[in-house]
């Protein structure tokens, strides 16, 4: 699983999305298709999970808000602070359009998308998710 930026991010954008994700979200404007392919993978099936990502995060941002004070006396009040500021960050990244969550796989068979921009890489839906806001 990688959380990324989203394609076609300009400057700012881009920018944005690196502050937001997590600290090993860069990859240097290639997508992790495209990181994959240069390395030798072939057939590459690319699943977004981005709904559930953003539905996991307000979850966790939910309970962790429910149990502040215990959490802010073990790990300290500034450091939960800033812990669930972070989140709350990425779950404004996310609903910006700017971070995506991909499963990244090498699919059992071929019945996806190739994409021409990126041979190899077989994009697909998550199971049950119609259609995603977050492409």
């Amino acid at each position: 699983m990688a959380i990324h930026p989203a394609p076609a991010l300009g400057e700012a954008g881009y920018r944005r999305a690196l502050s937001a994700g997590p600290r090993a979200v860069s990859t240097r404007r290639r997508s992790y298709g495209e990181l994959l392919t240069a390395a030798g993978f072939e057939a590459i099936e690319v699943v977004d999970l981005t709904d559930d990502y953003r539905e996991t995060l307000g979850l966790l941002i939910h309970h962790q808000e429910l149990h502040a004070e215990e959490l802010g006396r073990l790990s300290g009040v500034e450091s939960f602070e800033e812990r669930q500021a972070e989140l709350q960050e990425a779950l404004w990244a996310i609903d910006e359009g700017l971070l995506r969550q991909l499963s990244l796989s090498r699919p059992a068979h071929h019945d996806g998308e190739q994409t021409a921009a990126t041979p190899g890489v077989v994009l697909r839906r998550a199971p049950g998710d119609g259609q995603s806001s977050h492409n």
